[in-house]
C-alpha cells in the first residue's frame, strides 16, 4: 500500500534554494507585500492584516534597536499564546535576534530554570504578567512590558545582521537529567521545515490555520510559520483557557481549512460531535506529537468531508517532519496503529542496532535522521550534542540526529512504528522523560527513591504512575507528593498514580526491573461514598459518563483515577449544560471530588438567587 502527498493541486509561492539560504523575516516581507490586507492573525474579534504585522513588528524592532538589546542571548517571552506573541517573535526575528519562548501556565520553578539556563537578559512580558514576570526575573536583566515599547516610535528600521549563530529560536523540551534542555533552531532549518509542509499541503492564501499548540512547543511554531510564510491565516484558540466543548462551533465559525493538533485534543473534541456532524470547510487534519490510530482514521471519515485528506507521518522538535503519510477517506489501515509514513526529499531516515550499523530491511533498530537541516544541537549543553547528532562521514554539511523511537521500514519503504527505544514517553502529545519526573520526585523531603513508568489505567487513559520508597519510614501520602511536584512540573508531567513500595524489584545485574512492579488496582483509589444530595448525584453522572465508568464515588480524587486538564474541561462544559453556570478551571482542579465541585456549583446556584431577589 502506497500513500504519498495526494493534496489538490492548489497554486502556492514555493520556496527557492534562495530562500532557504535567507532568513524567516525575509520570506514574511515578501508575503506582507504580496497579500497586505490579507488577515494574518485572528484571535476571538481580533483581527489583524500582513501590512499591520508588518508594521508592529517593525516597532518592535525599532524599540530593540534603540535600546541596543543583545542580540548573543535569547530574549525571552512571557505572552499568553497568540497574537502578541507572534508580533514580538517576528520583531525580535527582524532585529536580528533571536527568541525563548516561555509559557505563563508553566510552574515557576520550570521557567526560572529555562531563564536560568538560556542566560536571557532581556524579558518581554504583557502588562498583566509583569508582576510575575518581576518575581521570576528579578535581577537577570531588563523586563520590558510588551505594551508600553510602541510609545514614540517614528524611526525608520535600519539594514540589521543576522546574529553570528543565525539563530531564530529555542524550544525547551524534557530532559532525561532531570532539567528541560533547549532544542536550538535556526532560520535555516526553520525555512526548509516550512518547505517541506508548503510543498506537501499545499498551503496558500486562501488557508485557515488552527494555532491550538501553545507557542513554545515546535507544534506552535511551526504552525505559525506554514501560515505567516504563506499568505495564510493564523486562528488562534487556547484549549486550556475555553476548554474543547466550544471548539467544533469554533471550527466552523472560523471555517478552518487546515486543523492541526496532537491526536488526544482530536480524540476528546471528537466526544462533543453529533454522529453526523461535518467540518466541510476543513481540506487537512494534521495530527502529530504522538502515533495515531484506526480509531482516529475513522473519526476522521465520520467528520470530515470526502475530499479532505488526514496527515500523521514522523517527526521531532530535533528535525521537524521527516515522514509523510496520508490518508484518503478510500485509506485502509491494517492494524492498530497508523505508519509513520513515506521518504522525504533532503530527510533521510536511517535504522540503526545498538552499535550504530545498519540493520537489515525488516529488521527493527533507532531511527536516525540524516540531514543538512535538523536541529544544530541543544543550547548550553555540548555534552547531550555530541550524544545525539553525530557527523555524517559521507556529507560534511549534514548530520545524524538519534531520535531513540524505533522502527522498521516495510518492503514498499513505508516506516512503521515500533515504540520508544529509552524511557521517553508521549502523553496526549507532550513528550516526557521519565527520569525527569523521577528526578523531581527525588528532591522532595522524606523521599528515598523513586521511579516513573507509563501505563494505561482501568479508564483507558495512558498515564504516568509513580512508584516511591520513603526514607527511614515516613509518612508522605500521594496527595502530599502530587501538590509538591505541580509546584515544579507542568500538569502534563504529574504522575496521576502513585505506590508507595518498601522496595523496588531488581534484575541479576541489579537494575530497577521494570516489567516486576506491580500494576496499580485503581479499585483501590476509588472509594465508595454515595450521594447525600441530588446535586452531588447530578454531577457524579457526569463524572462516570466523563470517565465511562460508574466506579466511582463521591469522595473519589479527580487525579488519582486519570483526571487531566482535557477532562476537567469537559466536566465543567456539562456542569454549566445541566445547571447553567459556569466554573473557573482553577477552582475546579482546587476541588477535586465530586462532592467540592457539588458545593461550587450550589454555591454559585445561591448566588444567582439572592442577586435575583
Amino acid at each position: 500500500m502506497k500513500t504519498y502527498r495526494n493534496q489538490p493541486d492548489q497554486e502556492i509561492i514555493p520556496f527557492s534554494e534562495h530562500d532557504i539560504s535567507r532568513t524567516l523575516t525575509q520570506r514574511f516581507s515578501r508575503i506582507a507585500g504580496l497579500y497586505p490586507d490579507r488577515t494574518a492573525v485572528k484571535r476571538g474579534d481580533v483581527e489583524t492584516s500582513y501590512a499591520e504585522l508588518n508594521r508592529l513588528s517593525e516597532q518592535i524592532a525599532i524599540f530593540l534597536f534603540r535600546n541596543k538589546v543583545d542580540t548573543s542571548r535569547p530574549i525571552a517571552l512571557f505572552l499568553e499564546q497568540g497574537d502578541r506573541f507572534i508580533y514580538a517573535l517576528l520583531g525580535v526575528l527582524r532585529y536580528g535576534g533571536f527568541f525563548v519562548a516561555l509559557d505563563p501556565e508553566n510552574p515557576e520553578m520550570r521557567n526560572r530554570h529555562i531563564l536560568e539556563d538560556a542566560g536571557s537578559t532581556t524579558l518581554i512580558v504583557s502588562k498583566d504578567l509583569a508582576v510575575q514576570a518581576d518575581e521570576m526575573f528579578a535581577g537577570r536583566g531588563e523586563l520590558v512590558v510588551y505594551d508600553e515599547m510602541f510609545s514614540g516610535l517614528n524611526d525608520a528600521l535600519p539594514e540589521l545582521p543576522l546574529n553570528d549563530v543565525g539563530l531564530a529560536f529555542i524550544l525547551y523540551t524534557s530532559g532525561s537529567t532531570g532539567v528541560p534542555k533547549g532544542v536550538m533552531h535556526t532560520h535555516k532549518n526553520v525555512l526548509h521545515n516550512t518547505m517541506r509542509h508548503t510543498d506537501a499541503f499545499r498551503i496558500n492564501e486562501y488557508d485557515r490555520q488552527t494555532l491550538l499548540y501553545n507557542c513554545g512547543v515546535y507544534g506552535g511554531m511551526r504552525d505559525i510559520f506554514n501560515a505567516l510564510l504563506n499568505g495564510a491565516s493564523v486562528h488562534v484558540y487556547s484549549v486550556r483557557r475555553n476548554g474543547i466543548s466550544g471548539l467544533p462551533e469554533w471550527l466552523k465559525q472560523e471555517r478552518i481549512t487546515i486543523y492541526c493538533s496532537v491526536a488526544t485534543v482530536f480524540r476528546y473534541l471528537a466526544k462533543f460531535l453529533d454522529e453526523s456532524e461535518m467540518f466541510h470547510d476543513v481540506r487537512l487534519l494534521k495530527l502529530g506529537s504522538e502515533a495515531s490510530f484506526k480509531t482516529d482514521v475513522d473519526m476522521f471519515k465520520a467528520h470530515f468531508p470526502p475530499r479532505s485528506i488526514m496527515h500523521c507521518g514522523f517527526g521531532s522538535t530535533e528535525t521537524g517532519i521527516v515522514r509523510h503519510f496520508f490518508v484518503t477517506h478510500d485509506t485502509e489501515i491494517a492494524g492498530h496503529v497508523v505508519p509513520l509514513g513515506y521518504a522525504i526529499e533532503d530527510m533521510d531516515v536511517l535504522l540503526l542496532d545498538d552499535q550504530g550499523n545498519h540493520v537489515v530491511a525488516g529488521q527493527v533498530g533507532e531511527i536516525a535522521v540524516k540531514s543538512r537541516y535538523v536541529a544544530p544541537g541543544y543550547w548550553n549543553n555540548s555534552e547531550l550534542t555530541a550524544s545525539r547528532f553525530i557527523a555524517d562521514a559521507e556529507d560534511p554539511q549534514a548530520r545524524i540526529y538519534l531520535t531513540g523511537d524505533q522502527g522498521m521500514l516495510d518492503p514498499d519503504g513505508c516506516l512503521i512504528n515500533r515504540g520508544r527505544k529509552d524511557h521517553q514517553v508521549k502523553i496526549r502529545g507532550n513528550r516526557v522523560e521519565l527520569g525527569d519526573v523521577a528526578h523531581i520526585l527525588l528532591q522532595i523531603d522524606d523521599i528515598e527513591d523513586a521511579c516513573v513508568v507509563l501505563n494505561e489505567n482501568d479508564f483507558n487513559e495512558l498515564c504516568l504512575v509513580a512508584y516511591y520508597i520513603t526514607r527511614d519510614g515516613a509518612s508522605v501520602e500521594a496527595a502530599e507528593l502530587r501538590e509538591k511536584a505541580r509546584n515544579y512540573l507542568p500538569e502534563i508531567m504529574v504522575p496521576t498514580l502513585f505506590m508507595e513500595m518498601q522496595s523496588f524489584p531488581l534484575l541479576p545485574n541489579s537494575k530497577l526491573d521494570r516489567s516486576s512492579l506491580p500494576r496499580p488496582q485503581m479499585e483501590q483509589l476509588v472509594d465508595s461514598t454515595v450521594p447525600d444530595s441530588e446535586l452531588e448525584e447530578g454531577i457524579l453522572e457526569i463524572w462516570s459518563d466523563v470517565f465511562g465508568t460508574e466506579r466511582i464515588g463521591v469522595q473519589t480524587d479527580f487525579f488519582s483515577i486519570g483526571g487531566n486538564s482535557l477532562m476537567i474541561t469537559q466536566i465543567n462544559s456539562r456542569i454549566q449544560n445541566r445547571y447553567g453556570v459556569g466554573l473557573e478551571l482553577v477552582d475546579l482542579f482546587s476541588s477535586p471530588t465530586v462532592r467540592q465541585q457539588a458545593l461550587l456549583v450550589l454555591e454559585k446556584l445561591v448566588s444567582i438567587s439572592e442577586q435575583e431577589t
